[in-house]
């Protein structure tokens, strides 16, 4: 062990300033007031400020290093904070499994300090003591360590559980576990805080959201105006090829069914109304703001989203009531709630599913669990931030509870129909057996006959085979 020690002394050699490497570059000393490991982590894109901010919550409350509570939450793995250590500090490494470590380096440093710190002792050479430590960048337990011995500390970095497994093996209680498992019931103490927590960051991303298109107002201001006509959302609309291009797909996809091909905007804005050419224009825009920002299964979702707003337009032809214009749009967005928690919360989407494929609870349940709030939550929020139509954002939020909505119930009411159904296989919808079974509250609210209800079923099944992504 002696030789093994002198080797790390002489690597240690130079003055040893913990000095913080950022992109590669060292922060000469006094230059710069030294950031707190969890800016650090960030800065680096090891976790995001919202997860630093839940840690800091849970620190405010149990004293505990912010990298162990990053650790015990599932941001931060060992090896990755490692990794970040090994960039950030100067600092040597060593593998404390090829180490016997000396009674006497050991009687220098108390058990209680050991797992405070979270550091081991290695040995001693002069006034200068060697240890291995999980965080060399923690000048404070340093600190507080050189007030304890009365000697010069020069920390090695060391994975946490390589550290705790020799306090344990050295010192003989099983301190790290029993330390290990006071964080979790802490943890699990502030479950419903850290939910909370989660949610007011969910927001804050979901406000920061860039607004949508200018256009869009602009489309909005036609459709409002009773002097305006169909030439001119067709000039406002054919001044963007894009969503020109992505009306037209729309106007001319089996969900409308009509009779011959729509070739122009103003054709459509004629055929659809200004009111349907203004929503699809909204969702559109919505799909191409949203398109490549998560790494979301976007063609599954896009396709059931666009079953559904087929479905949706079907039932509100069936119904011919004002209330459930622009069952289209809202039967399309109703699920937008789904890319938003994927975009914001990043790595808790495949513990829902998880969740969800046990059987035991709802999807919506395991978003709760997992997230603090549900899709149809977060689609609402966003909804609200784009300023989008009543209509839609209280269907979003209310298109499995339809019930809820004191607003517009009927249009929510046709899309938690729609949602529900286009989830049954096409085959089943096409038979007159098809279950209906539950849904007689729904039909009773926006009075729907059952017979109409498979009227529109059968038109559907009749499509659903030309319903492609757009």
């Amino acid at each position: 062990m002696a030789h093994g020690l002198h080797i790390i002394q002489k690597m240690l050699s130079r003055p040893f300033s913990g000095a913080i490497l950022k992109n590669g570059t060292p922060m000469l000393k006094g230059q710069t007031k030294r950031k707190k490991i969890g800016e650090l982590l960030v800065e680096a894109g090891y976790i995001t400020p919202a997860q630093l901010e839940e840690a800091l919550a849970i620190q405010n409350k149990k004293r505990a290093r912010i990298c162990n509570i990053l650790i015990d939450m599932g941001y931060l793995t060992e090896n990755s904070f490692l990794e970040f250590l090994s960039k950030t500090s100067d600092t040597a490494t060593i593998e404390l499994a090829g180490c016997e470590i000396e009674k006497s380096a050991l009687d220098l440093v108390p058990q209680d300090l050991a797992v405070k710190l979270e550091i081991i002792p290695i040995g001693r050479i002069g006034n200068l003591l060697t240890v291995a430590m999980v965080c060399p960048l923690d000048e404070v337990g340093r600190k507080e360590l050189e007030e304890r011995t009365k000697l010069k500390v020069r920390p090695v970095l060391c994975s946490r559980s390589a550290v705790m497994k020799s306090v344990e093996r050295y010192y003989g209680e099983n301190a790290y576990t029993k330390r290990t498992r006071d964080l979790q019931e802490e943890l699990s103490d502030l479950e419903a805080p850290l939910k909370l927590n989660r949610v007011a960051h969910l927001v804050a991303e979901i406000e920061e959201l860039p607004t949508l298109p200018d256009i869009l107002n602009v489309i909005s201001a036609i459709v409002a105006d009773p002097e305006s006509s169909a030439s001119d959302l067709a000039k406002v609309i054919a001044s963007d090829s894009s969503l020109s291009a992505k009306i037209l797909k729309l106007a001319n996809s089996a969900a409308f069914g009509l009779s011959r091909k729509v070739s122009t905007i103003q054709h459509a804005v004629v055929l659809l109304g200004f009111k349907e050419t203004q929503e699809l224009a909204l969702s559109a825009t919505v799909f191409d703001y949203l398109a490549n920002r998560s790494e979301f299964d976007f063609r599954t979702y896009w396709n059931h989203a666009f079953m559904c707003a087929t479905l949706s337009r079907l039932i509100s032809l069936s119904l011919n009531s004002a209330e459930v214009e622009g069952a289209f749009a809202a039967g399309l967005l109703h699920d937008v709630g789904k890319l938003v928690l994927a975009m914001c919360m990043r790595g808790k989407q495949q513990k829902v599913v998880d969740l969800c494929s046990e059987g035991k609870i709802t999807r919506l349940e395991a978003e709760e669990q997992v997230m603090g709030l549900t899709h149809a939550e977060a689609g609402h929020l966003l909804a609200e931030h784009w300023l989008l139509p009543n209509s839609i954002t209280n269907t979003i939020r209310y298109h499995h509870f339809p019930e809820g909505d004191h607003e517009t119930r009927p249009l929510s009411t046709v899309v938690f129909l729609a949602n529900a159904l286009s989830h049954i296989e096409t085959a089943n919808l096409d038979a007159q057996g098809a279950p209906l079974e539950g849904y007689a509250d729904a039909l009773k609210a926006v009075g729907l006959s059952e017979a109409a209800l498979r009227n529109a079923l059968a038109v559907y099944s009749s499509v659903a085979s030309d319903i492609k992504l757009f």
